[in-house]
């Protein structure tokens, strides 16, 4: 119980994620989330539903179609590739160029 006068430093957690495609860990917000909602379409940032982490970068969001390792983390079958990743790397180049 702390008294007057004293502060307690309680140390913050910050969450760590993986990259799904480089397998990298770090902060939770260096990292792009994609989420399977539970009617099946996707969303790209904060939502809810199944989620999957990339790094913020072109080559993890090609790595992570490869091999169905974005399928599997997000538990998904068939799904439109191409306009997922087109979605995530135009979500890169607004990240990188700010208006």
């Amino acid at each position: 119980k702390p008294t007057a006068g004293y502060t307690l430093d309680i140390p913050t957690r910050t969450p760590l994620r993986t990259c799904v495609a480089c397998r990298a860990k770090g902060p939770q917000r260096s990292f792009l989330r994609l989420a399977r909602l539970p009617d099946g379409t996707f969303a790209v940032g904060t939502t809810n539903g199944r989620g999957a982490y990339v790094c913020e970068s072109p080559a993890c969001v090609d790595g992570a179609f490869e091999k169905g390792r974005l399928a599997r983390a997000l538990r998904s079958g068939a799904f439109d590739r191409n306009a997922l990743r087109h979605d995530l790397l135009c979500r890169l180049k607004l990240n990188s160029n700010p208006a």
